[in-house]
């Protein structure tokens, strides 16, 4: 347990730390722990939207997730201070933070009788606000020690990974990465959890004969087809299946709590379930939100019948009827807006640049209505049309370019509601639909019964008309 006071002169010390790595970019830009703007959303959106790109190109993706063995209690006190110095901490500072890990000791209590002390020698303060930080700057350098692929990392969160044309150049790789992770570690004095880590390939593509092993000497990952990475189950098609099956699981058991509660009224129930039971479902919104339509349905339902249950509506109106009457908005519009806030970041570069590397502005020479539009990629399959990056992109150059000119904050929240702005579009595109359908009938009508001449260039017409509904379906 630690003090009070000490965590007090905890959080000024970090706070002076964070902004000493944060001013000088001592980070390695693979971390993305403790720094601000960035959170494991932003990661996960940075590393999966990368995935979804390379699925689309039909390409494979290998990756590692490594468990180092009980990482925050086996930092090494020789190697930690050299760790210390490469970031630039010197001084009284330095000293600070020896004399903080200096002289520490455990013992262990059973029955009223107590062990004898002995000195802790390794590791850093579990609990406390700098012990994570630590660590960080304990890793910082591992990044550099993989060569065949990328490392993204959340504290003692790692994840390896790497793209390549087929399932056994992919392995072949991921073998490399995992050799020099494991002689990184030995190096470090840290040990990989083999039972812990796991890896996985990602591919639209199904496999065909053995698979390679992943092993360096008597080291051995297993494959599996998904596993929880920062919370978020990630599957190898990456359809969000599981995460949606696990969410639904807590989001029902959640619900039934809710209904335990009767006799509150509907604003404290309306209180407890946006703040607890929402707040958790929506977490990660914008990584798996990218799932089929009825996937993203199941979850709707719920969040249905969490409005007629707190609102004692009846069963027989439809879940449009039910959340207008409850002055709800679906958690679609979370989605939605989720992925706004990114784009709007994105735009005016105020986000990671991994994330605003994801859209390009398109070239304007002239002062237009488009002048702050997004070139919109062309996805070849239907995990692309899928990702943050292209739906993103649909919804910003949507939005009138006054809109787009207000902050963040105003956005989504002061220039009539990001949710009428949303129902303003798919007006819009309804009533495009509807153009589109009468102008194919017009067209076949046309060139069918009154006018023999110019069919080539009423067959282009014909066309068009039919790409645009394509488009607009998409």
């Amino acid at each position: 347990m630690l003090s009070l006071p000490g965590k007090l002169l905890e959080s000024q010390f970090c706070r002076v730390l964070d902004e000493h790595l944060q001013t000088h970019n001592l980070y390695s830009n693979n971390q993305w722990g403790f720094r601000k703007g960035r959170s494991t959303e932003t990661l996960l959106i940075s590393m999966t939207e990368r995935w979804r790109a390379a699925l689309d190109d039909n390409k494979t993706v290998g990756a590692i997730f490594i468990d180092f063995r009980k990482a925050f209690d086996t930092i090494s006190h020789e190697l930690l201070p050299l760790k210390l110095q490469a970031v630039g901490v010197m001084g009284d500072s330095y000293n600070w933070i020896l004399d903080y890990l200096k002289d520490r000791s455990q013992f262990t209590t059973v029955n009223d009788s107590s062990s004898s002390t002995k000195p802790i020698n390794y590791g850093v303060p579990q609990g406390s606000l700098l012990g994570p930080r630590l660590y960080s700057i304990y890793v910082n350098d591992l990044p550099d020690a993989v060569t065949e692929g990328g490392v993204e990392m959340y504290a003692d969160d790692t994840t390896a990974y790497c793209i390549g044309d087929n399932f056994d150049t992919v392995t072949q790789r991921l073998n490399l990465i995992f050799k020099q992770i494991y002689m990184w570690s030995q190096r470090n004095r840290l040990s990989i959890h083999n039972g812990k880590s796991e890896a996985m390939l990602l591919s639209t593509k199904p496999l065909i004969g053995p698979l390679q092993e992943l092993r360096y000497e008597e080291n051995r990952i297993d494959f599996v087809n998904s596993t929880c990475c920062l919370g978020i189950e990630i599957d190898n098609k990456l359809s969000w299946s599981p995460h949606i099956d696990k969410l639904c699981k807590s989001y029902r058991k959640k619900l039934g709590a809710l209904r335990r509660m009767p006799r509150l009224p509907p604003k404290v129930l309306e209180e407890i379930y946006f703040k607890t039971v929402v707040s958790g479902v929506s977490y990660c919104i914008p990584v798996w939100g990218g799932c089929t339509a009825p996937l993203f349905n199941r979850l709707e339902e719920i969040h249905t019948k969490a409005a007629r249950l707190i609102h004692d509506l009846p069963r027989d109106r439809d879940n449009t009827h039910v959340l207008q009457k409850a002055n709800w908005l679906p958690l679609s519009y979370m989605y939605k807006k989720a992925i706004l806030k990114y784009v709007h970041q994105a735009f005016y570069q105020a986000g990671p640049a991994q994330i605003t590397e994801l859209f390009a502005v398109k070239a304007i020479k002239y002062d237009s209505r488009r002048s702050k539009q997004l070139v919109l990629d062309r996805p070849k399959k239907e995990i692309g049309r899928l990702s943050l990056r292209h739906r993103g992109t649909m919804i910003w150059n949507s939005i009138p370019s006054s809109v787009k000119e207000e902050g963040a904050h105003e956005l989504l929240t002061n220039l009539g509601t990001f949710h009428g702005i949303v129902d303003a579009i798919q007006t819009v595109v309804g009533a495009l639909r509807v153009v589109s359908n009468r102008l194919d009938a017009w067209l076949e009508k046309l060139l069918g019964v009154t006018i023999r001449t110019g069919l080539l260039q009423k067959t282009a017409l014909l066309g068009t008309a039919r790409i645009l509904r394509k488009l607009l379906d998409s």
